[in-house]
């Protein structure tokens, strides 16, 4: 579409995501500690939603929509505040 920006978001590894695709941006020490969080993790990892964009100890999860597989988790060594400004970032 002519004038149009789409926003993207380098998650890590080189792996770039439309930002329209994200639905959250998680810290990983935070979150974990909900039981329902850890059994949402366990249950995507059982069903092989969760993929590694991580280039040392992952510390933040992205939740993406998927709509073939009910929902994606990508793991990310980058911290919620260097996401979060990422995707605020606007690219042609």
């Amino acid at each position: 579409m002519p004038g149009h920006k789409h926003t993207y978001c380098n998650i890590g590894l080189d792996r770039v995501l439309p930002t329209r695709r994200i639905i959250g941006l998680f810290d990983l020490d935070s979150t974990t500690v909900k039981k329902d969080t850890r059994a949402f993790l366990a249950r995507a990892q059982e069903r092989g939603a969760v993929q590694n964009a991580a280039t040392d100890l992952p510390v933040t999860f992205v939740l993406c929509d998927a709509p073939q597989t009910g929902g994606q988790v990508l793991l990310t060594s980058f911290s919620l505040p260097t996401l979060t400004a990422r995707v605020k970032r606007r690219f042609p």
